[in-house]
């Protein structure tokens, strides 16, 4: 099993998590975040600026669990409707996931 980030765009949210969820993609979680990538750094604040961090952009992101053999088809079915071609579309990183317990069910 494997967990699935992404970090995209605001605008692209409903695209990309509506095409996942068409697709079958169950347990994902969505999140408004607000930060840098190293791309960021350079044009947001052109290395000048204090650190404030009610300027920093916003992005989404999406975690989202799946087996292993999920895994290209969710990445690109978020490459493909999350991407506009320009600096700041986001990244994707895949992390093994050891064990998930549901809640409910106890020990």
């Amino acid at each position: 099993m494997k967990m699935v980030l992404a970090y995209i765009q605001v605008h692209k949210t409903s695209e990309v998590v509506g095409r996942l969820h068409r697709a079958g993609f169950k347990g994902l979680t969505v999140y408004t975040v607000h930060g840098l990538s190293a791309e960021d750094t350079k044009t947001f604040y052109g290395g000048h600026h204090p650190f404030e961090t009610d300027r920093l952009p916003a992005s989404t992101k999406l975690e989202l669990l799946c087996e292993d053999g999920d895994v290209q088809r969710a990445k690109d079915i978020i490459v493909q409707n999350g991407r506009s071609g320009f600096t700041g579309d986001g990244l994707i990183a895949v992390m093994p996931v050891d064990s998930v317990q549901r809640i409910r069910e106890g020990g």
